[in-house]
């Protein structure tokens, strides 16, 4: 008897008998190293299946499905190009898991252990983007340490010990100390200055231990940030904080299984307003950074199979972020001679918004992924206090400083950046890549001087004091974070005209 197949009824004989063939890999779910690993699995295992039913391609093709001269497919329905290329990319993943527990074709197994397999499906995930919001974390962080020091110069430039110089007529100089407010209005005949500018610029570095759920990375960054500021009255102060970012993140292949980078650029406003009394302060602004992330992900493993290629690629992206923030803080500053100890209670909260991204993959052999949105909500209190002591040598006035701060933070419980092959046909086939848990709470030291380097002076009878300039750096450290170690570098000056 001569049977006669055309090409439909030789796909689905060759689809009824591979759809069972890819339960190797099935049993092996759950027992990998890590959740990575694991979710990497489901989204190789889930995306075959679904080439299979859904896009003609069958467990021994060698080559993408042929389009004959009138534009139909002569085998299979879509299974071409780069949808092909991805079913060549899972099926690799499945054959492995099927050699290694014996069940399945193994025909285009890479033929790795199960560590090895473990590595390929760490290298196939994107937990690389969980980085995106460390930066986006980090940025905040030190915009609001600008923030602060800013607030901290306008206090130390009304109350306490300062010094300005009045210039007299004959061309001479003194220079008074004085202990009390300065203000924009009247200070006895004497008028100030309320208006005010400054530039900040700080500079970081930190590094990251690698953990089952992300990976190690060092990463430095520069911030420049800029504003000026408004002494309404004795009691009322406003202005606005512009800044700028520079920030990169390398990967440590010598720490994980990952090869890349990530860079970062954006900018900042804050504006806000400080209302003080003789020793009470209350602050408050709120914020709106965006940045711009611009992404290299790494794809490389091997395979021992001399018929299968080891896989060698990158992909690149490029996403937008959005943070939207409110700062609140509250002091007491205590004076005795020229010792001052400054109690503090800051309180911000923050949502950052991640947009959806499509990564290229630059050698076109479909691990490109689309990439969820994501959106990032985070509370942190923190409960500090300054000491500081103030001397006066004969060229300006100095204070150096420490501050300690206890950082309580709570943000949405451990992220899942939810991502999907770009090339599979169904949008449904999602995978999570899950993020590590913030640390609850650590500390901050810092060690700083500042000092009022010129004083306000009067250039007409009557005039307004103004001129005075004052600077400060300072060093940062964060501590008690988990797997972070980050320092930062911040140094200003403020004018008065």
């Amino acid at each position: 008897m001569k049977i006669i197949m055309n090409s439909r009824t030789l796909v689905a004989c060759m689809l009824m008998l591979s759809t069972n063939t890819y339960a190797g890999l099935e049993q092996m779910l759950g027992s990998f190293a890590n959740e990575l690993e694991n979710r990497s699995a489901y989204a190789s295992f889930q995306t075959y299946k679904d080439l299979i039913a859904n896009a003609g391609c069958f467990d021994t093709m060698r080559a993408p499905a042929v389009i004959s001269a009138n534009g139909n497919l002569a085998v299979g329905p879509r299974c071409t190009g780069q949808t092909y290329q991805l079913f060549k990319n899972v099926r690799a993943i499945v054959h492995t898991g099927n050699e290694l527990t014996n069940d399945g074709p193994t025909q285009f197994s890479l033929g790795l252990d199960k560590r090895g397999l473990g590595l390929a499906l760490r290298w196939d995930a994107a937990e690389e983007y969980s980085a995106q919001g460390s930066l986006s974390s980090d940025y905040l962080r030190g915009q609001l340490s600008s923030l602060s020091s800013r607030l901290t110069a306008l206090r130390l430039g009304g109350q306490g010990f300062y010094m300005h110089a009045q210039a007299n007529y004959n061309g001479q100089s003194d220079y008074v100390l004085r202990d009390g407010p300065v203000t924009g209005g009247g200070a006895g005949d004497e008028v100030y200055s309320a208006w005010g500018g400054f530039i900040n610029y700080s500079g970081g570095r930190g590094t990251k231990a690698p953990t089952s759920l992300e990976d190690a990375f060092a990463f430095d960054g520069s911030q420049l940030n800029a504003g000026i500021d408004y002494r309404i009255n004795d009691k009322w102060i406003v202005g606005s904080l512009l800044g700028l970012i520079d920030q990169r993140v390398d990967f440590d292949s010598s720490k994980s299984t990952v090869s890349g980078n990530v860079d970062a650029s954006g900018f900042s406003i804050f504006p806000f307003a400080m209302y003080q009394l003789e020793h009470l302060y209350l602050s408050a602004s709120v914020g709106y950074q965006k940045l711009k992330f611009d992404s290299v992900r790494a794809i490389r493993y091997p395979s021992l199979n001399p018929d299968i290629p080891s896989p060698n690629t990158e992909t690149i992206a490029a996403v937008d972020a959005q943070n939207m923030s409110l700062f609140l803080g509250v002091g007491y500053n205590m004076n005795y001679k020229k010792v001052s100890l400054e109690p503090f209670l800051h309180v911000n909260t923050t949502t950052t918004k991640i947009d959806q991204f499509i990564e290229r993959d630059i050698k076109q052999t479909a691990f490109d992924l689309v990439v969820a949105g994501q959106k990032i909500n985070a509370a942190n209190a923190t409960v500090g206090a300054t000491l500081r002591y103030t001397f006066t040598p004969s060229i300006a006035v100095i204070t150096p400083y420490l501050t300690y701060e206890f950082v309580k933070q709570k943000e949405d419980s451990g992220r899942t950046i939810a991502a999907r092959y770009f090339n599979a046909v169904s949008q449904n086939n999602t995978f999570g890549v899950p993020t590590d848990l913030v640390d609850e709470e650590y500390t901050i030291n810092t060690f700083g001087i500042s000092a009022v380097l010129l004083g306000a002076h009067q250039t007409t009878v009557d005039g307004v004091l103004a001129g005075g300039l004052q600077a400060f750096l300072q060093y940062k450290e964060l501590q008690d974070l988990e797997n972070y170690k980050i320092d930062m570098i911040e140094l200003g000056i403020r004018y008065e005209f």
